[in-house]
Formats: C-alpha cells, sequence, structure tokens
C-alpha cells in the first residue's frame, strides 16, 4: 500500500482500494486439479487462499504470494479504470483454457509472461503488472531478454509499454519507479 501512496498520493488507496481482504488458510482446488491463489471481486475484495503455508524464509514461495497479491490488486485496478482494449489484440490466438499444460517458456515462446497468462486477456495483463512488479527492471529484462524467439519478445514489450501507459495515464504513475520502490 504504502508505494502507492507515495507515487500516487494519499487517495490513491482511499479511492482505489481493497475493502475486504478474505484470507484462507488452505488450497482452493479447481476441477482441472490448478490450485486458485486468489481473486479479486467486484473491485473492493480480494480473497488469498494457502495462507497457512506461507513460509517466509522461503524466498520463491513469498515472491509468489506476492505475485498473487500484485495480480489481484491489478484485477482491482481495472476493474476501477480499464485497460485499453488495443492490449487484447496483440496476440488473441493463442490464449486457452487449457493454459495449465504450458509451461512458463512455452508460454513466453508465444508472447505471454506466464502460463497463466495465456489463459485469457484480463489474465494476460494483470499478469504482466504482477510480473513487473515482483520483479526488479533487470530481472524482468532478463526474462524478456531470455526467450528465443524475438517476435514473442516484441510482443512482450509491446505489452509491458501498454502496462506502463495504462499506469501513468490512469494514474499519474510510473510504473518503474513504482517496481523500484516496491522492490
Amino acid at each position: 500500500v504504502e508505494p502507492y501512496m507515495q507515487l500516487g498520493g494519499e487517495d490513491f488507496i482511499k479511492t482505489i482500494a481493497p475493502r475486504q481482504f478474505t484470507l484462507v488458510g488452505g488450497f482452493n482446488f479447481n476441477p482441472s486439479g490448478t490450485i486458485t491463489l486468489g481473486l479479486a471481486e467486484a473491485g473492493t475484495k480480494i480473497t488469498l487462499f494457502n495462507v497457512d503455508q506461507l513460509d517466509l524464509t522461503d524466498l520463491a514461495l513469498t515472491r509468489q504470494y506476492f505475485q498473487t497479491i500484485q495480480h489481484e490488486y491489478g484485477h482491482i485496478l481495472n476493474q476501477a479504470k480499464p485497460y485499453d482494449p488495443a492490449y487484447g489484440e496483440i496476440n488473441p490466438e493463442n490464449y486457452t483454457a487449457q493454459w495449465f499444460n504450458r509451461s512458463n517458456a512455452a508460454a513466453r515462446e508465444l508472447g505471454y509472461i506466464t502460463a497463466y497468462a495465456s489463459s485469457s486477456e484480463s489474465e494476460d495483463f494483470v499478469e504482466m503488472i504482477a510480473t513487473m512488479l515482483t520483479n526488479s527492471k533487470a530481472e524482468f529484462d532478463a526474462i524478456v531478454n531470455g526467450i528465443t524467439s524475438t517476435e514473442a519478445q516484441g510482443i512482450i514489450r509491446q505489452k509491458e509499454h501498454i502496462v506502463v501507459s495504462y499506469f501513468s495515464s490512469e494514474f499519474g504513475i510510473d510504473l518503474y519507479e513504482l517496481l523500484e520502490v516496491v522492490n
């Protein structure tokens, strides 16, 4: 919350913030065998699952948890202020309900920052936010530069540009500055 207030002003969190957090200790299993880590509802509520497994000494698990928080808050933001519909026109042909059959590496070669991002346009958008905000700029650039396909790199850079523009135009926040503050 503090980084958003620091860069977006005191009123930022007052106007665009979840009003309710629900913390659930256990897993939320889906029929597909996947696990839901969090939900954002109606621009006001975030539910986080699996909090009993959170171990702050495990950096990878903690990073995943914070990525989930950034992801769900991204939904809250775009429920309050929609993003540019052009985002969904960049590479819609590979969205799939079977995203869990892709690795992150395979999804990146198609122009999605994570496998889950390849599930739908809205998940793609918030996965970009979450991935950018849970990595330093250098780490994010290393992820993108590690993609073999230059076309896929270009797609992700195009999405990055839209996400950065969204934060700037809708909230007056420099996303790169925000990621420095949160990291």
